[in-house]
């Protein structure tokens, strides 16, 4: 932590009297107070156009520059400085006078020179609770936007003003760990742009490492700490200050103020104390911004998931059926056409000929299957879409499992397809075997973040060929994927802020600068890091480094590959099923498609309950998650109530985005859960792996 900042106030004593302004300065020295001493006004106003007091003690009656005329000026170019008036008489009008102009006090010499020390540390005291209050004013300016976007700049404003600087710098963090300038008000945009400090090195870096603020007078290396270290700019400074902002044990940036006129006051150490506070007000507004930033992200990201929810259950209804349906009329399809084909082929069979001919014989034939095919591919993709997009809004439980990269890629090239197509060919080049511990529904969004931020990027170059190349591979343990783009590329002053909460290069409604940061969280959470490379003009290369993971330390989470089943017929033939929905057509299409079991439908919990009340000879249970009157769960519960034999033999499936919660429910109860639209292949062998499970005996 950084070291409290000792605070040593600084007093000029003014006095054409050697022997009082001797007496004078010696019991304030031995009040720990810092003197100096002038024998004249003139004299006074000199030193303190080089020096900044906190309080002055001045003679009234003094030749040439009176004490009245040292207030004056005082209060013109120095008016945080209190300034107390010594007098050897008692003239109640000349201290009416005095304390009108502004002087804090007005002490005669004989009577009330034992309380003078008090009566300084209260003008001091006075002097900090103004800069203080001041200070708290000023700083308000920081919080007053809501565009978060320019708060570096607000920043500046502020602390330049404040501390009276001529120029002043905030650095922050770059992408790579860096010192960069996010905002100055003095430095040459060549300076800003080109600025990085690695920490350790440097001014900045060295005081931001140290976390220890430093007050520089003329050249760095007069200061021992930073003894090599070498100016960024060849300008001359007459004084400079440079402070870290600390968040507990980490900086998070650093403050440089500069005072540059030959004629300037230079910073002293008593100037650090209001700093700090100054510092301490900037901190918390950075950490503001990132709490906003997570805030305003974990609020879209709850929106998102909330209305995913419901268009997810809408759709996977009607597409389980669609598939289902387009499979089943796809197999019997088949079967007659065969048959008819067979039989047509044989002379004298004329009606079979004709009947295949007003399909158009067997190219048109073929163009029906292929139409039914498409309805089940279109069907298929339509379900990916939504698992991905369930995979994604389902968000980081805590928990890391491994999976394939090249899952999360296809399943973010999916869902940004209708964006990407318009603009650019995809070049996937990623090794399928590259497994990484996490979450694959988390590292989808960032690499939807990426695609779409190519897009925007191609499009701004409006080039006639976009190109977004997506590579994968394999580095010394380490799995890499780089996400590059012939588009607009970024400057490097861009580059260095694209990190930032709520930066962005897009227009007012198009960007939130949410994107970049939230995956660069999600890539650490991963164990992993996220560098860029960007040139003005040719583009920009994402590339994201995780620790990968041996494929054969763990099962692998992926998109699933229905197997055919391996049960007999057999064993399974004309079994009764009990599937509950409240979607008859799932019902139906259950019926049409899995003709070798007795498939009994049911259309809400209340009704499947009916049914078993009279007959529970069921070899298995299939029911919804999410139906009207009674939920998958509650009807689940009252199956483990009433008829526990048959709770073994329980199947859930869900078109719900909420599948992990209903997944680890269903962890509890030993139930299988499948993912709508159900695959038959997939069902047959949930079907088989239940029967074939040992029964086990009731309680």
């Amino acid at each position: 932590m950084m070291e409290s900042l000792a605070f040593c106030a600084d007093v000029l004593v003014v006095d054409d009297d050697a022997f009082f302004r001797a007496t004078i300065a010696d019991r304030l020295r031995d009040a720990n107070l810092k003197v100096m001493v002038a024998q004249d006004g003139q004299q006074a106003l000199e030193m303190m156009a080089s020096n900044d007091f906190d309080a002055v003690v001045c003679d009234l009656l003094m030749p040439n520059v009176d004490g009245i005329e040292v207030l004056r000026r005082v209060n013109v170019d120095f008016p945080e400085t209190e300034v107390i008036i010594l007098t050897a008489s008692a003239d109640i009008d000349i201290a009416l006078r005095c304390l009108r102009l502004g002087a804090f006090d007005f002490v005669r010499k004989e009577k009330d020179l034992p309380e003078l020390v008090s009566t300084v540390q209260r003008a001091i005291e006075r002097r900090h609770l103004s800069q203080a209050h001041s200070l708290h004013a000023t700083t308000k300016i920081i919080f007053a936007s809501e565009d978060r976007r320019d708060l570096p700049e607000r920043i500046i404003a502020v602390a330049t003003k404040v501390m009276d600087a001529d120029d002043s710098s905030l650095m922050l963090p770059d992408i790579n760990g860096e010192l960069y300038v996010a905002f100055s008000d003095g430095l040459p945009n060549e300076i800003t742009e080109s600025t990085r400090v690695i920490l350790g090195e440097g001014i900045a870096g060295r005081v931001a490492r140290e976390r220890t603020p430093a007050v520089i007078q003329g050249h760095p290396t007069s200061d021992s700490r930073f003894a090599g270290t070498v100016a960024s700019c060849a300008r001359e400074v007459l004084s400079s200050i440079v402070f870290p902002l600390c968040s507990g044990d980490n900086a998070i940036g650093v403050l440089s103020l500069n005072r540059t006129g030959a004629t300037r006051r230079p910073f002293r150490n008593n100037d650090l104390h209001r700093v700090s506070l100054l510092a301490s007000q900037i901190v918390l507004a950075l950490e503001n911004q990132q709490l906003m930033r997570r805030v305003t992200a974990t609020d879209k990201f709850t929106a998102v998931g909330q209305l995913s929810t419901g268009i997810a259950h809408e759709i996977n209804n009607p597409i389980s059926f669609i598939i289902a349906n387009a499979e089943y009329v796809q197999v019997v399809l088949e079967k007659v056409i065969r048959d008819h084909c067979d039989r047509a082929s044989v002379p004298g069979h004329l009606e079979e000929h004709d009947c295949l001919a007003s399909f158009g014989g067997t190219s048109g034939i073929e163009d029906l299957c292929m139409a039914l095919a498409d309805i089940r591919d279109g069907g298929i993709r339509i379900r990916d879409v939504v698992r991905d997009l369930r995979g994604m809004v389902r968000g980081d439980d805590g928990t890391k499992e491994p999976f394939l990269l090249s899952d999360s890629v296809h399943a973010a090239l999916r869902i940004c397809a209708a964006q990407i197509r318009p603009v650019a060919e995809p070049s996937i080049e990623i090794d399928s075997q590259l497994v990484v511990m996490g979450c694959r529904g988390l590292m989808s969004q960032v690499f939807v973040n990426l695609f779409l931020n190519a897009v925007y990027a191609i499009r701004e170059q409006k080039t006639p060929k976009g190109r977004l190349v997506i590579k994968g591979f394999c580095d010394q343990g380490e799995a890499i994927v780089e996400v590059t783009d012939n588009g607009a590329g970024m400057s490097p002053k861009q580059l260095a802020r694209i990190f930032e909460p709520f930066y962005t290069t897009k227009p007012i409604g198009e960007g939130t600068g949410l994107g970049l940061p939230t995956s660069r969280d999600i890539i650490k959470w991963h164990g992993g890091e996220m560098r860029v490379h960007s040139t003005v003009g040719e583009g920009t290369t994402f590339k994201i480094t995780l620790p990968s993971v041996d494929m054969n330390s763990s099962a692998i989470t992926g998109e699933a590959t229905p197997q055919p089943p391996t049960f007999a017929k057999d064993t399974c033939d004309r079994l009764r099923v009990l599937v509950v929905d409240d979607e008859p057509s799932i019902c139906r299409s259950f019926v049409r498609s899995l003709s070798e079991l007795e498939i009994v439908p049911a259309n809400s919990g209340p009704a499947a309950l009916q049914i078993l009340r009279d007959d529970q000879e069921f070899a298995a249970i299939l029911s919804d998650v999410v139906m009207p009157e009674m939920s998958g769960m509650a009807f689940l519960q009252a199956i483990e109530d009433r008829y526990p034999d048959l709770a073994k033999k329980f199947i859930f499936m869900t078109g719900s985005v909420g599948y992990a919660d209903i997944g680890a429910y269903a962890k509890t109860r030993c139930v299988q859960v499948l993912e709508k639209p159900v695959d038959m292949t997939v069902l047959r062998e949930a079907l088989r792996a239940l029967w074939a499970a040992p029964t086990a005996t009731s309680t």
